[in-house]
């Protein structure tokens, strides 16, 4: 069902945030490795897959600027796609 409302909705990038939507987006699940560089998906090959880290990481973590910053990155690399 997700991947058909992908389909529809014709994305120009897609953020996934967290282990679960980067794994469902392109079967990894490391944010470490893949993020700060767009990965491929197989749902649509042409859209791009910025990988971050879930919001409620940053939350549990709340005490390192660093983990906010990272996701700020992300979401101006996504934005770069639109």
């Amino acid at each position: 069902y997700a991947w058909k409302t992908l389909h529809f909705l014709k994305p120009k990038a897609i953020l996934a945030m967290g282990p679960t939507a980067l794994w469902f987006a392109t079967g990894h699940d490391r944010i470490g490795e893949f993020r700060g560089k767009a990965q491929t998906t197989p749902i649509i090959p042409d859209v791009p897959v910025i990988p971050t880290f879930h919001t409620s990481f940053a939350l549990y973590r709340n005490r390192e600027q660093s983990v906010l910053d990272t996701i700020v990155e992300d979401i101006e690399l996504a934005k770069n796609y639109l």
